[in-house]
């Protein structure tokens, strides 16, 4: 597009627009889980950079603990699928 318009009309381009991190992230050392734990998360694309769900996905996901003992959890679903194999 910034082919098409001359540079003496400058005034009809776009000033660039640069996305914002998510501060609620932020606030929370960039640890994704714990701003989710403390509240749910909306994030707005284009206002909000893509990089959020980036950094989820790569983020290891924390290893839930059972309530009684505190030791790893290990879903019934994943008992089963092992002893059928």
């Amino acid at each position: 597009m910034r082919k098409l318009i001359l540079d003496e009309r400058g005034d009809l381009q776009f000033k660039p627009y640069i996305a914002r991190f998510p501060e609620r992230i932020r606030d929370h050392g960039g640890d994704c889980f714990a701003a989710i734990r403390a509240k749910d998360i909306i994030v707005h694309h284009p206002f909000e950079s893509f990089d959020v769900v980036v950094q989820f996905l790569r983020q290891p996901q924390p290893i839930p603990r059972s309530w009684r003992s505190n030791r790893p959890f290990i879903a019934p679903a994943t008992i089963r699928r092992s002893s059928v194999h």
